[in-house]
């Protein structure tokens, strides 16, 4: 663990490879790779990551993903499209009072069997229940080729806080790692 502005910033636990829905998204302009994000399959054509992995930043806005599944067959797909839902940059900062979700459509259906198939939380979780992240850092390093998965780590809401469409952290969960799920472990099928 290190030490961030008072905050203890846990580094990942392992390969993810618990976590079959655990994506890596390539994000794209002009057939050129410019920026990593991390996701996760939410339905067979549908990645959830971060708005700002599909809308960009100012001077990099992408207009293409390619999504690889490493733990599902180690699947590459390409996106057919991508959307966001109430998300806009705010002088290149996420916006506390909007959602930050992307959807990533893909070219081709991705099947997981039935028991592996995560679920999206309907509620608020309650305050000190353990999350953790699943994505592409692995102790401050970027990988392109797997997902790692972090310690536990409890939060409350974040309406305190300022971010109404959030959690809170005592730790930093996942810094300059964008789109990963954060799960809560131990549930049975995986909750996002």
């Amino acid at each position: 663990m290190t030490t961030l502005g008072g905050c203890t910033e846990r580094v990942h636990a392992g390969r993810a490879t618990a976590y079959p829905e655990a994506a890596l998204v390539d994000v794209l302009r002009g057939g050129q790779l410019g920026a990593y994000c991390s996701g996760a399959l939410i339905a067979p054509s549908v990645v959830l990551t971060a708005g700002h992995c599909v809308k960009g930043q100012q001077g990099f806005v992408p207009d293409a993903w390619t999504v690889t599944l490493p733990y599902a067959g180690h699947q590459r797909i390409e996106a057919a499209d991508a959307a966001t839902y109430d998300w806009e940059s705010t002088n290149g900062t996420v916006d506390p009072g909007r959602h930050d979700i992307g959807l990533v459509f893909l070219a081709r259906p991705v099947h997981l069997p039935p028991g592996q198939c995560p679920r999206l939380a309907t509620e608020p979780l309650r305050d000190d229940t353990e999350v953790v992240h699943v994505g592409r850092l692995h102790a401050g390093r970027l990988s392109t080729t797997s997902l790692f998965v972090g310690e536990p780590v409890p939060v409350t809401d974040g309406a305190a806080a300022g971010f109404p469409f959030d959690y809170d952290a005592q730790a930093v969960i996942a810094r300059g790692d964008s789109g990963g799920p954060v799960e809560q472990p131990g549930a049975n099928p995986h909750l996002i």
